[in-house]
């Protein structure tokens, strides 16, 4: 039987994260799903986490060559995907429990070829943002949301090659994609957790991962952690609202529009390539990866 929906996560020796993340997928109550974990070619335990969960929907594939990128993984799922929509799932988050019913039914209802959920965006001292609710003075395309929270349908467009980008490989899909096929939707409900590893340094992390009291407390009372983090949204956003910002903060935030339309609008403009490069290798860095991989 064909699948209502195929859900991809990309990746590389995360194998503590990627059990929590595996554990909320199997836990959404929308159950129409096969679920593609691929692994750019791990060299940790990653194949025994996977095997540990004896659910004939998981399907497990581990890529010859690193690629050091997300692309590779999501384009190799892609080939294997026979569901109708397409959602995928960073290593080190976490979907509530509502997430692919709550955006399935978003779709259905507006008829459209691609809906993203609210994202909440965690730093160690705590939530740093909220995606997923586009101001009216955004369009859709120069609003980024992170894959975590999208589902589209199936498609022939596949992920471009980073090296070749002066943008991110999710963002300059996602733009792709929504201009090709404009009919996009909010389901307006807080259904990921996002940890980002550069914030957290999870690859140099042994113990402590934030992801394993977020799963608790998603496993105990869901709507409960829902209702925390949105009103630790509200707090945080009161909090920027009475803030005064600076001379060099006010012409900052005036001209970050600006420069974020440049880089979607040219994405692989050479000088914005190069320096986009530039901050992979830092990136990876404060992930505790080496350069490459």
């Amino acid at each position: 039987m064909t699948p209502t929906i195929t859900v991809i996560t990309a990746t590389f020796n995360s194998s503590q994260t990627l059990a929590w993340t595996i554990e909320s997928v199997l836990q959404q109550d929308f159950t129409d799903f096969e679920y593609f974990i691929i692994g750019d070619a791990c060299t940790d335990n990653t194949a025994e986490v996977v095997a540990r969960y004896n659910d004939p929907r998981i399907h497990f594939v581990s890529l010859a060559t690193n690629s050091g990128s997300q692309a590779t993984p999501n384009n190799h799922g892609l080939e294997l995907a026979k569901g109708t929509w397409v959602a995928y799932l960073g290593h080190d988050d976490l979907w509530l429990p509502w997430h692919l019913s709550s955006l399935l039914n978003t779709a259905i209802t507006h008829h459209s070829s691609l809906v993203y959920g609210m994202c909440a965006v965690f730093e160690p001292t705590g939530l740093n943002n909220i995606s997923g609710i586009r101001a009216a003075t955004r369009t859709i395309n120069n609003y980024i949301v992170a894959p975590s929270s999208w589902l589209h349908r199936r498609t022939q467009q596949r992920w471009r090659n980073p090296d070749q980008l002066g943008i991110g490989v999710d963002n300059d899909f996602m733009l792709r994609f929504t201009r090709a096929n404009p009919t996009v939707s909010e389901s307006g409900r807080l259904s990921v957790l996002k940890y980002p590893s550069p914030w957290w340094r999870l690859y140099q992390k042994t113990k402590d991962f934030p992801q394993q009291m977020a799963w608790q407390k998603i496993r105990q009372n869901s709507e409960q952690i829902e209702h925390e983090v949105l009103l630790e949204a509200a707090q945080l956003a009161s909090r920027l609202r009475s803030k005064h910002l600076t001379f060099w903060q006010g012409i900052r935030e005036g001209i970050k529009p600006f420069i974020v339309n440049l880089l979607i609008t040219f994405p692989t403009f050479p000088l914005f390539r190069w320096y986009f490069q530039y901050l992979r290798v830092i990136v990876r860095r404060q992930r505790g990866l080496p350069p490459k991989h």
